[in-house]
């Protein structure tokens, strides 16, 4: 999950790079991976990625409990919640 670090760098440093990886990080198959980019899309406010966040919208699916680092990391929103969220950071 080093990638979530790396993508926060980007947000700081480069804008541009860090839509095109968070668009593919929404893309992926693991609900978990789906649902913290969402959250990161929002909270770097990434207004280019609202068509993405929209698609999400509705999708009563829970990321499941995934190993994270030493910890266990479970999900309690659905990825329509999560999406909900981002699109209210974006204003």
């Amino acid at each position: 999950y080093d990638v979530f670090i790396w993508v926060h760098s980007l947000i700081a440093n480069a804008r541009d790079e860090a839509v095109g990886v968070l668009r593919r990080l929404l893309g992926n198959d693991s609900l978990w991976v789906r649902s913290t980019a969402l959250a990161l899309a929002g909270n770097a406010r990434l207004v280019e990625l609202r068509p993405e966040i929209e698609a999400a919208l509705g999708d009563a699916r829970v990321p499941p409990a995934e190993a994270h680092g030493s910890t266990r990391r479970s999900a309690t929103r659905s990825l329509g919640e999560v999406a909900h969220v981002a699109l209210s950071q974006l204003g």
